[in-house]
């Protein structure tokens, strides 16, 4: 089904992939002038795209924050969006 190496290789394109995004998202705040509201933004967009949440309660495997929140907001309701969504 799904074991830790195809985990691994999932999280590895993953952030590849966040990685090729921060880089257009630096450049496209390079043109901000004011120095803390730039590195302020730069912050929260790789806060969003890096921080890792449990699949389940008691799961060993690790997904993106901001998709565990969404994917419980579709499926379980607004009540179940506050463990990932936190």
């Amino acid at each position: 089904m799904y074991d830790s190496t195809e985990h691994l290789i999932a999280w590895c394109i993953y952030l590849l992939a966040a990685i090729g995004l921060l880089a257009v998202f630096w450049r496209m705040t390079a043109s901000i002038s004011w120095f803390y509201v730039r590195q302020l933004l730069r912050l929260v967009a790789a806060a969003f795209l890096l921080i890792p949440f449990t699949i389940s309660e008691g799961a060993q495997f690790w997904a993106p924050a901001w998709l565990m929140a969404a994917l419980e907001m579709v499926f379980s309701g607004v009540d179940a969006f506050e463990r990932a969504g936190r």
